[in-house]
């Protein structure tokens, strides 16, 4: 089993986007992190059969060096983010 990263993000309407840096193009939303964790299990899983080919994860301090990704999703980890850990059977 991989585990992936997936990076929690409050919008400015309150609810959490949830984004993949391995995998690009991959997105859950939800209203709270508990809906929105769900939400990214089976969005990864779909991600996932859709690629075909599984990337090796990387870390957190690998996606934080990311500054492209980082910029291109909004994501600033001073402000409200959430790191989950989320499993993908391979």
């Amino acid at each position: 089993m991989n585990y992936y990263i997936a990076i929690f993000a409050q919008s400015i309407v309150g609810e959490w986007r949830v984004f993949f840096p391995d995998f690009p193009e991959c997105e859950a939303r939800g209203f709270t992190v508990q809906d929105a964790t769900f939400v990214a299990e089976s969005a990864l899983m779909r991600c996932a059969q859709e690629t075909g080919t599984l990337p090796k994860p990387r870390d957190i301090s690998e996606i934080k060096r990311d500054a492209e990704w980082l910029s291109r999703h909004q994501i600033d980890f001073a402000g409200p983010v959430v790191v989950r850990m989320i499993p993908l059977a391979a």
